[in-house]
């Protein structure tokens, strides 16, 4: 078995050289071409009506969670270990929801100023996705304190950014921490720390759509230029969606996993710590 406490120190570690190295960089203005999408079509009077549109798929997918949650909140059938961790997947599907709305403003009007409630949003995604996975693997009381502090978090990031980019002196890299770090903690847990659930192995196409996605982002106009029917700006909200609509399809098939081999599951996470210490080993 991994020994989760040299999971942690490597968590500390990581966060401090992450936190070090995105502070001495260079300040990081939004460039303006990013606003610049391939696919700007209007459909029945909407501009972009491709890229808006297909936020459509962000809202339904985050709606289906909160429906499937509010069916299984209770935890009767092993969804939760505890009924307050309802709360952590509630903010996630609740941020997929404000992603679409925020997303399909932004393609209405592309700028700095519209991109604000896209990203706001997205931190929303981003903080409880990250929760999630801590309370699942690591501790649920500990994804549940979390869950503030990285929301707080990541609305500050984009805060911070929107008025330096207003001031003239625009600093993306606040954001570019929020929006990034996440998945290195996330391999990292899902490394050392199994899930206290079956079907963990889920959150793996849920990552592959989402890197999938991201890839889509990065290569908008080669596609549209290949392809000519759709955008890789439009995939890439269509695969993101999709995992969300994975990850839904993993909460409501999952049940508490029986053969989990340690205990982090619904202790304090500080006392955790001095079990599975290094001066502490079980017997």
């Amino acid at each position: 078995m991994k020994n989760p406490c040299i999971g942690i120190l490597i968590i500390i570690f990581l966060t401090m050289a992450s936190a070090v190295a995105v502070a001495i960089l260079p300040r990081m203005p939004q460039d303006l071409a990013y606003h610049n999408f391939a696919d700007t079509r209007n459909l029945g009077g909407i501009p972009n009506a491709a890229d808006v549109l297909s936020n459509i798929g962000f809202i339904s997918a985050g709606l289906l969670g909160l429906r499937v949650l509010a069916e299984k909140r209770h935890g009767r059938d092993g969804v939760f270990a505890e009924p307050r961790e309802v709360l952590v997947y509630a903010a996630f599907y609740f941020g997929a929801v404000l992603t679409g709305f925020g997303s399909g403003y932004y393609h209405l009007w592309p700028d700095n100023g519209s991109l604000v409630w896209d990203r706001l949003a997205m931190t929303i995604v981003f903080a409880a996705f990250v929760s999630s996975v801590i309370s699942e693997r690591i501790s649920s009381k500990a994804g549940l304190f979390l869950l503030i502090p990285f929301l707080v978090g990541g609305a500050c990031s984009v805060v911070y950014w929107g008025f330096s980019e207003r001031a003239g002196m625009g600093d993306l890299r606040p954001y570019v921490f929020v929006h990034f770090f996440p998945l290195l903690l996330i391999a990292v847990t899902m490394y050392f720390f199994p899930s206290r659930y079956t079907r963990g192995n889920d959150l793996f196409l849920v990552l592959g759509f989402y890197a999938l996605a991201t890839a889509g982002e990065a290569l908008d106009k080669p596609i549209f230029a290949f392809i000519h029917l759709v955008s890789g700006h439009t995939i890439k909200h269509l695969l993101a969606a999709t995992a969300i609509c994975r990850h839904v399809r993993m909460l409501s098939r999952r049940q508490l996993n029986k053969e989990r081999p340690h205990k982090w599951a619904n202790e304090n996470w500080l006392q955790d710590l001095s079990v599975y210490g290094a001066l502490d080993q079980p017997k």
